[in-house]
């Protein structure tokens, strides 16, 4: 999940899957759950992000800040061509890291205490399950015992 939700804040659209596999593949997580974490960038949330990655990269690199909102920001990485707004996404990128991180960590322990408590939960519940299956099954032996031992009480009753 937490390679996923990185991923979402590199400016690299349409590689968002493949940058969350290769993250979690190269440090041992869940491919489908890096899958599902990159859901956290959307058409609703990259206008916030863009704009977070790209202070955040202006402020780390030193440079002015050029674009003053999210629309002029999007205009720019949408209607210009690749060598015209790699500069931008070069701060992007770097804005991105910090940011990518300390979200993908928040998510990270967030996904990592829900497992926890489902874990749990499931594991009492089986344990109460079995508990009740073997207090059912000592009934049932116990019965069995005591019909048994009636069996034999009249079979020399009436032997």
């Amino acid at each position: 999940m937490a390679a996923g939700v990185f991923a979402s804040f590199t400016p690299f659209l349409g590689f968002h899957f493949f940058i969350a596999w290769t993250i979690a593949f190269l440090i041992g997580g869940n491919l489908l759950a890096a899958a599902v974490g990159t859901a956290i960038g959307n058409p609703l949330s990259f206008p916030f992000i863009w704009m977070a990655t790209y202070t955040t990269g202006c402020l780390i690199l030193g440079e002015p800040m050029v674009h003053q909102s999210a629309h002029a920001l999007k205009h720019t990485l949408m209607s210009h061509s690749l060598s015209s707004i790699f500069p931008v996404i070069k701060i992007m990128a770097v804005g991105g890291i910090p940011i990518g991180l300390a979200f993908a960590l928040f998510f990270y322990y967030l996904t990592r205490q829900a497992a926890r408590t489902y874990q749990h939960r499931r594991k009492t519940m089986l344990a109460e399950k079995a508990f009740e299956a073997g207090r059912w099954r000592k009934e049932i032996a116990e019965r069995k015992e005591i019909a048994e031992h009636k069996d034999i009480v009249s079979e020399t009753a009436h032997g």
